[in-house]
């Protein structure tokens, strides 16, 4: 019976575990957006010349209208790197069943020690007699 007692006391706690962590660490935001542009163009040429003694015409009209729509699609990148050098412990908090097993250790030890104390006694006085 001591011997399990010992036993599930000492196989109850656990070390702390290093946990690797990544060395590179690389987050990367994308916004794509879409922009209108259009060019409104207007030309016109109106040339006109009117001389009418020994007659000299020159009359010229060009309008030309031009209109372009255009989509352009633009694509921002966001990266940023974060690097870690040294690996961190991770420790978890303790709950209620490992607090009480730490709290109670103490007396569960001088428990045992008394038990086998009078346990010892009784076996020597019960032998004499």
């Amino acid at each position: 019976m001591l011997v399990c007692a010992v036993l599930t006391l000492l196989f109850g706690c656990r070390s702390v575990e290093h946990v690797p962590v990544p060395s590179v660490s690389v987050d990367s935001v994308y916004v794509d957006r879409f922009h209108r542009d259009s060019v409104y163009l207007h030309d016109s040429v109106f040339v006109n010349q009117w001389v009418q003694g020994d007659t000299v015409y020159r009359d010229r009209v060009v309008m030309k209208y031009a209109y372009k729509d255009r989509w352009r699609y633009d694509t921002v990148a966001v990266l940023r790197a974060d690097t870690v050098s040294v690996p961190y412990p991770v420790e978890k908090d303790l709950g209620w069943w490992e607090r009480t097993k730490l709290s109670a250790f103490p007396v569960l030890v001088a428990t045992v020690a008394v038990l086998a104390f009078v346990i010892l006694w009784l076996a020597r006085k019960l032998g004499r007699g």
